[in-house]
Formats: structure tokens, sequence, C-alpha cells
């Protein structure tokens, strides 16, 4: 809790540094990888995806990549109170898969029979579920001072939608045992706005159109507390609770798929327009129904506490708690903090933190304060270091 930096995502109760703040433009992401960290994809310094499916166990993995940029911001503190503007953008993608589906892309249905046995006693539940968005916010916010050490904030957010994809595959099952026979089971619906603009058998075509300011529009509201006697701070905030109102389409299939390869008995005399008979053959077999949809979305709204207590002039303690409803499941960390400033112009922090999935991480933060300018960064896991 730097509460002389206004960094994107900032509790607004926290009050300003200076009367007048004008926040230069930040980004900040996230990777995340459930099965583990990118070692596992090379061997002998190449990439291989036969390293990372030997890795992986018989369940389902989620990777994330999420990002949040801020373009500006303005604020003004007074004797009572505080007020800011701002202009961000916000993304996210999210996936769902299995070792039987990274088994299909790595060797293809033949391969991966001589590969995993179980491939030829049963069907592979393969279900992958995937969503990404992009969306730009303008954003209000407030603070009141109760009195010198409480203070209380607001913020409220227009949005307006860039592009969205979400998936809801209620099964896709996929029967390889015969090699010259596919058969799929599926039920599945993909809802987008502003990215697919054709979903079929053998392609999907991005959409190129423009985007309209209030096309895809959505609202989002914060609220947060702020305590401060002496050393010690605290303070809690619930952030981004809203949603996005999309105009899109929807794309469904509904069916069982039954596919037997043909025999060719001399592929070198076989006529060139075979391929393209089989490939019209797998699109006629695989229709995908399309329809206008208008859905809605959650953004992930999150709680955050944290708290910090001055040792001294140099030396600063802190903890924090974060919980995120992420599109699949719940994510908690919890971290502890320790920073030293050697002067009024440097700031240097280091982190431990241990999250939902055991992971245990260490990160490193500092921040350069030169006349009116504050420079800050942070990077909450080291991988050489864990």
């Amino acid at each position: 809790m730097q509460s002389n930096q206004v960094f994107n995502g900032r509790n607004s109760a926290v009050p300003y540094p200076e009367k007048t703040v004008i926040g230069l433009p930040d980004i900040s992401g996230t990777l995340f990888n459930e099965s583990g960290g990118f070692q596992n994809w090379i061997t002998d310094r190449t990439i291989s995806l036969e390293n990372f499916w030997s890795r992986l166990q018989r369940k389902n993995y989620i990777a994330s990549v999420a990002w949040s940029g801020r373009s500006f911001f303005f604020g003004k503190k007074y004797k009572k109170f505080q007020w800011g503007i701002s202009h961000s953008f916000d993304g996210e993608s999210n996936f769902k898969y299995n070792k039987d589906l990274v088994g299909l892309f790595t060797y293809g249905n033949y391969g991966l029979l001589e590969k995993e046995p179980i491939t030829k006693s049963q069907s592979l539940s393969l279900t992958p579920v995937f969503n990404t968005t992009l969306y730009q916010s303008i954003g209000l916010e407030t603070g009141i001072f109760i009195n010198e050490q409480f203070s209380i904030g607001a913020g409220v957010k227009y949005i307006s939608g860039f592009f969205n994809t979400v998936s809801d595959i209620k099964q896709f099952d996929l029967d390889i045992r015969d090699p010259f026979t596919i058969k799929a089971t599926e039920n599945w619906t993909i809802q987008s706005a502003n990215l697919i603009n054709s979903l079929s058998f053998d392609s999907t075509v991005i959409s190129r159109s423009q985007v309209d300011f209030g096309k895809h529009p959505g609202a989002a509201f914060s609220f947060g507390v702020f305590h401060s006697t002496g050393n010690f701070k605290m303070g809690a905030q619930l952030r981004d609770i809203g949603f996005i109102k999309w105009n899109g389409e929807k794309y469904s299939r509904s069916g069982v798929t039954t596919y037997s390869g043909i025999q060719i008995n001399d592929l070198l005399t076989a006529d060139k327009n075979i391929f393209n008979q089989i490939t019209d053959t797998l699109k006629n077999l695989g229709t995908v129904k399309k329809s206008a949809e208008n859905y809605k979305t959650s953004l992930r709204s999150k709680f955050i506490a944290d708290m910090m207590y001055d040792l001294n002039n140099q030396f600063s303690i802190g903890a924090s708690v974060l919980y995120r409803f992420n599109y699949f499941d719940p994510y908690w960390k919890v971290a502890t903090a320790a920073v030293f400033s050697p002067s009024k112009i440097i700031n240097l922090g280091s982190q431990v933190s241990f999250d939902r999935y055991e992971n245990f991480n260490i990160g490193l933060f500092g921040a350069l304060n030169i006349s009116v300018v504050r420079w800050y960064g942070s990077i909450d896991h080291i991988p050489v270091l864990v």
C-alpha cells in the first residue's frame, strides 16, 4: 500500500498525495498456466508439444492471460473530499483444456492411438472451454474524508466493448478407436461479438468490422474504505462490479457425426479433386447454425484488502489479500511484503505470496520519485527464484 502512488486500480478512498494529481499511462498484465511454467514445453532448448503433453495428468487445466492499461488519470484533492477521472483499456483470454486435446493437436488421431492406450477403449471427452474480451472505459471516482483517520470512496465506469467471444461446451466427445472412422458427439454454443465473422468445420473467419463506440455498452462500480493512524494504514476495496451488453451472434451445434475414411488403391492416379470432395463432405456433416444474439457478460470483480506498518523512516512491512471472481473458478492470493526507503527518492520492496493453486511466488517492486514525477514498477513472480 503505497499511498503516494497513483496507479491503475488504486483504492479510491486513499487520499491523493497532492492537491492536483496527473497519472501518466501505465500497463500491467498477468500470464498463468495451471499445468506449470514454460519450462515444461522445452526439450534441449526447443519448444516441444510432446514434452508438454507427457507431463499432463488426466484432468482439466486452465490457462489465462489478462492485461490492463490506463491512458490518463486526473485528480483533485480538497479539504473534505477528492475526485478523479480516468480512461483505461482492459482485456483477458481464458482457456480450459485437457491432456487428450493437447494430444490430438500434437500427434493427430492416428498418432494418439499409438501413444495413449485409453483411446483404444473409450471416447475422448475434450470439452474445450474458452472466452476472450476487450473493452475500454471512462471512469469517475470520488473519496470523502470523514476525519483525519478514516475515508470512504466510490467509483463508476462507463464501458464500451471492443469484442467478445464466450463458449458453452456441454459435450464434445470424440471416438477415434477406429483409425479410419471418427465419431463426434457435440452439444455446444459459442456467442461472439465483433470477433468471429463465420464459423464452419474447416475455418474460422475473424471479423474486421469497425467498432462503434457505445454499440456494446456496460457499466462497472467500485467501493473502498481507508483508515490511517500514525504508522499504521489499512484499506479494503471491492472493484469491477459490472457487466457488458453485447450485440453479436450465436453459433451452435448439437448431434452425432460419423465420418468414415475412403480407401484409395493408387494415390498417384487418384483424381486431384478427391481431396476437395472429402472436405466438402466433412463441411456438410459438420454444419454450424448461426443466429443473431444479444447477451450479457459479467466483469471479473475482485476484493482487495491490504495493510502497512512503518517500522521507522526507512523500513515498512505489510500484507494483502486478493479474492477475484474468475471466469472458471474463484481465485485467491495472500501476500506479505517489506519496503525499504533509503531516501525520499527511492522505494524498494519485495513480496512473498501464496495462491489457490499452491504457487509460491517471490516478487519485486520499486518506485523512483523525481520532483513532481513518480515512476514505479513491479513483478509478482520471478521464475528463476522459485
